[in-house]
């Protein structure tokens, strides 16, 4: 789990503590993670609101790390207590389109078509073009001033095509940086944990943007490739004839689920030669001390266990 997710997490840990007798309700979601949401609702959020006409009034919304358009926030206040848990970097790709507006003829959104940060931005600039790829860019107007933007969790090396591309087809165009740091560095590492490895297991929700982009990237480097959720979904089948496996997560899976999936996999293959289980209490605690900056890790079933921090 990125950084960022931890510290919202935090701040939701001490609204729920000191709620009194308050309502607590989340606007939209908090985070792209099933487990996580359900969690969050047994511990005392009263329910996920999409619409701002069903916030009952006096009661505590916290907006999620996607925030929320200027005037909803506005209309929310004015019947609710609103905590505000917006992510900077979103903040940053809203910020620089708005800011891109000013100077540029039309504004170019470089992402998934129906993500957060594209649905807000739309509600600034109307006719916002949306790019998901560079084979798309024979759509954009050729004599106007561009303005470009990616979404924070967008594949980078995709940002990065279309910004060739467009330069070479010598239009006038500006960029901004936008991309998430933490997310470009997962990006980057799991490309060469593709290489090292014989099968990839992706952790992290099915429905978080960033997951599906970090297994669309594995699965390109390497066909060996599963998406999943929970520890749940591993069998034994996955390993047969297989001596390496690299794991990834997303940006919203908390670590006790990475850990969980970690310990599955060991104890599926405890009967392969040299054992190492004793190891998997050191992973364990670099894990928690600073998982966010851990981008992989590889476990060798047949020789030993290492990292790349």
């Amino acid at each position: 789990m990125c950084n960022g997710l931890r510290q919202i997490l935090a701040r939701t840990d001490k609204v729920l503590s000191s709620r009194g007798n308050k309502d607590i309700y989340i606007f939209r979601g908090l985070v792209h993670n099933h487990q996580v949401h359900k969690e969050l609702l047994e511990r005392g959020i009263k329910d996920i609101i999409n619409d701002i006409d069903k916030i009952p009034k006096d009661s505590t919304i916290i907006i999620g790390p996607h925030s929320a358009h200027y005037k909803e926030i506005e209309m929310i206040s004015q019947k609710a207590n609103v905590i505000d848990t917006s992510c900077n970097r979103v903040q940053r790709v809203i910020n620089s389109a708005i800011e891109l507006a000013k100077n540029n003829d039309k504004i170019v959104f470089v992402g998934s078509r129906e993500h957060e940060e594209a649905e807000i931005i739309r509600k600034h600039i109307p006719n916002l073009i949306v790019l998901t790829s560079e084979k798309e860019i024979n759509i954009l107007p050729q004599k106007e001033k561009l303005g470009f933007v990616c979404q924070s969790t967008f594949n980078s090396n995709v940002y990065k095509k279309i910004k060739f591309e467009v330069h070479l087809k010598g239009l006038n165009a500006s960029f901004a940086k936008s991309t998430c740091k933490d997310v470009v560095e997962r990006q980057i590492a799991i490309e060469e944990l593709c290489h090292m490895a014989d099968i990839i297991i992706v952790i992290g929700g099915f429905h978080s943007n960033n997951t599906k982009i970090l297994t669309k990237i594995c699965k390109s480097k390497n066909k060996n490739t599963i998406h999943i959720e929970t520890a749940s979904e591993l069998n034994a089948d996955l390993f047969k004839n297989i001596k390496t496996v690299g794991i990834t997560a997303g940006a919203s899976t908390p670590d006790y689920i990475i850990i969980e999936i970690f310990k599955k996999v060991l104890a599926m293959n405890r009967n392969k030669k040299n054992n190492f289980l004793d190891q998997i209490n050191i992973l364990q605690n670099y894990m928690r001390l600073s998982f966010y900056t851990i981008s992989l890790y590889i476990c060798r079933i047949k020789y030993k266990i290492f990292t790349k921090l």
